[in-house]
């Protein structure tokens, strides 16, 4: 399996015929006071399996750490890997909305990415504390 997107978006979804659109990108937040509440963030991820990879189910696991090592959310899911004709790769897109994330100061996150234990993809995330405009 290869992580072949790994975004943080404002909205994802996966159409029909299996079409990720994705709107407002980032990989960086602004806030003037902390704490902050961050009303709802999507993690978009595209996946890739090939032959190899078919068969029992899988684990994709994301957990976000900060800074200082703290795991501040776990999610886990179970995936079912269909059949993949030898030489081909099949894509599986998938997303993960996160809603209420408390940011308790400016630094740095990051949304790493797990396939049955081992890390395939990390998605950081820049906290930045900004003036008062004017």
């Amino acid at each position: 399996m290869d992580v072949r997107l790994a975004v943080l978006a404002d909205c994802a979804n996966v159409a029909v015929g299996g079409k990720l659109n994705l709107m407002g990108i980032f990989s960086e937040l602004h806030a003037a006071t902390f704490p902050v509440v961050h009303p709802v963030m999507v993690l978009a991820m595209r996946l890739e399996f090939t032959f190899e990879d078919a068969g029992n189910d899988q684990e994709l696991a994301v957990r976000v750490i900060d800074e200082d090592g703290r795991e501040l959310l776990a999610v886990t899911q179970r995936i079912s890997v269909s059949r993949v004709p030898p030489g081909d790769h099949h894509y599986l897109d998938r997303t993960i909305s996160i809603s209420g994330v408390v940011i308790e100061r400016p630094g740095a996150l990051a949304f790493r990415v797990f396939w049955n234990g081992r890390e395939c993809a990390k998605v950081p995330l820049r906290i930045r504390k900004v003036g008062p405009a004017g």
